[in-house]
């Protein structure tokens, strides 16, 4: 299990008015099929297009400068899983969105040479 977190400061242009997520946890193989499951999250409900037109979305979860991935030690992964996911192969299983005032990942990332935790 993975978890997927985010790394940058909430008013970071790359953000470019996405859900920022506070952390999402997925079953997958690898982490970046793990980014890949994640992003189903930020899909949009319907599409919408006219005629044949395409629309290229990307979800901030697979963005290596928004977010981060880092595998789940067996006791943290007990925390997520339960008989309905074990029998789950990939998927989200636990998704928790940041609201107004998210903060930037965990940990002291760097940010113009400050310590998040520092500010």
């Amino acid at each position: 299990m993975w978890m997927i977190y985010p790394v940058t400061w909430p008013e970071d242009s790359r953000w470019q008015g996405r859900t920022i997520w506070d952390h999402v946890v997925v079953r997958a193989p690898t982490a970046s099929m793990a980014r890949v499951q994640a992003a189903k999250l930020d899909r949009p409900r319907a599409p919408h297009g006219l005629g044949n037109e395409t629309h290229c979305f990307r979800s901030g979860l697979e963005d290596e400068r928004l977010y981060w991935v880092r595998h789940l030690t067996d006791d943290e992964a007990s925390d997520y899983t339960n008989d309905e996911t074990t029998s789950l192969e990939s998927g989200v299983l636990a998704a928790k969105s940041s609201g107004a005032e998210p903060q930037a990942g965990t940990g002291q990332e760097i940010h113009d040479g400050n310590t998040a935790a520092g500010r």
